[in-house]
Formats: C-alpha cells, sequence, structure tokens
C-alpha cells in the first residue's frame, strides 16, 4: 500500500481556509483518507519539505485560547482577550489530540519555572521584543537564525489581570515566563 505524505507546498497554495486548517491540524487516519480521495493534489507519494500555513496557525492558537479560557472559566472575561501562550498551552496539551507538524527537536524552548520567575530568555531576544506589539507571527533573531515565536508568556505580575494580551505594547514592566521558538522555515508566513 502506497504511503501519503501533506504536499506542503500545495496546502500553502489552497484557497479554501477550512480545507488548508483541516489537512494541516487532522491526525485522524480515516479524515485524512478522505481528504486524499478529494483532494489528491494536496498529498504527495513522497514527502515535502515543511512549511505550515501561517493562517492554519493563527486559526489554530486562536481556538486553543478560547479552549484555554473556557477550560479556566475566563471566556468572555471583559479585562483581556486571547492570550499568545494560547500556542503554548496547544503544544503541551491540544497536541495529544491533534497533529503536531513541527519537529520536537527543533522547537527551541523556555519553560515556565514557577509562579513569579521569568523564563532564563537570552537577552538579545527580549531586546527584540520589548517595546513591540503582541501579536501572532512575531519573529526574532537567535545565534544568527530566524525563528517564529510559536508561544510567549509575558506577565506584569502573577495576577492574570496583568498578563499580555494580543496587542499588548511589551515594555520594561513585563517579565517573560516562557517562550517556544520555531525555525522560520518551518511556517509559510504568506499562507
Amino acid at each position: 500500500m502506497t504511503e501519503y505524505h501533506r504536499n506542503w507546498p500545495a496546502i500553502c497554495a489552497c484557497s479554501d481556509p477550512d480545507l488548508k486548517y483541516l489537512i494541516t491540524w487532522t491526525n485522524n487516519k480515516a479524515v485524512l483518507k478522505g481528504l486524499r480521495q478529494g483532494f489528491s493534489p494536496l498529498f504527495s507519494e513522497v514527502p515535502t519539505p515543511l512549511r505550515v500555513p501561517y493562517s492554519a496557525l493563527q486559526r489554530r492558537a486562536l481556538l486553543s485560547a478560547v479552549e484555554r479560557d473556557r477550560m479556566e472559566g475566563t471566556l468572555g472575561d471583559p479585562n483581556g482577550g486571547p492570550t499568545f501562550a494560547s500556542l503554548l498551552y496547544y503544544e503541551s496539551f491540544v497536541a495529544k489530540l491533534h497533529a503536531f507538524p513541527f519537529p520536537k527537536n527543533k522547537i527551541i524552548k523556555w519553560k515556565y519555572r514557577g509562579e513569579g520567575k521569568a523564563a532564563d530568555i537570552p537577552e538579545e531576544i527580549l531586546a527584540q521584543l520589548r517595546g513591540k506589539k503582541l501579536r501572532a507571527g512575531m519573529t526574532v533573531v537567535y545565534k544568527k537564525k530566524t525563528y517564529v515565536v510559536l508561544g510567549l508568556g509575558a506577565e506584569k505580575s502573577t495576577d492574570f489581570d496583568d498578563m499580555a494580551f494580543l496587542g499588548t505594547i511589551l515594555n520594561r514592566k513585563f517579565y517573560f515566563t516562557d517562550m517556544y521558538l520555531v525555525p522560520v522555515g518551518y511556517i509559510d508566513l504568506d499562507a
């Protein structure tokens, strides 16, 4: 039996955002089989270089943020909005339910060390984030390579109301609790 792989260039070029999202994230073999039958150009008999469509990554982040807020009882909280930590949440919890396309050994992590403690994120990265608006798709240069910020926890204090939400300006008052980076080559920022 022939093994099929996701055809990442074709997926990134797909004009249907729902189809692009489904093919990127599903791990269900029956769903993948049906998708292969109906949308065969989006699959290949040979592996193609991994390039996840950014729009599918953004959508997963938003859905994960909503799920996280729902589970924590903060959905609809007027004090904030989706936190950028949603992809961090995705990586640690939702990944067990869906495909996680990035090779684990390519993700650079500075993990949460406990309440009120900043992660040991290098100053060369922090300097690139200060003064910027927190948004999905932020890029940083680390050790002369460009990365997409996949997850970032930023707080002013241990109080939930002081967390950084999407759109927050990251100034020196924030400390960074955790961060995940993935090489920019794995994400098609235009798809």
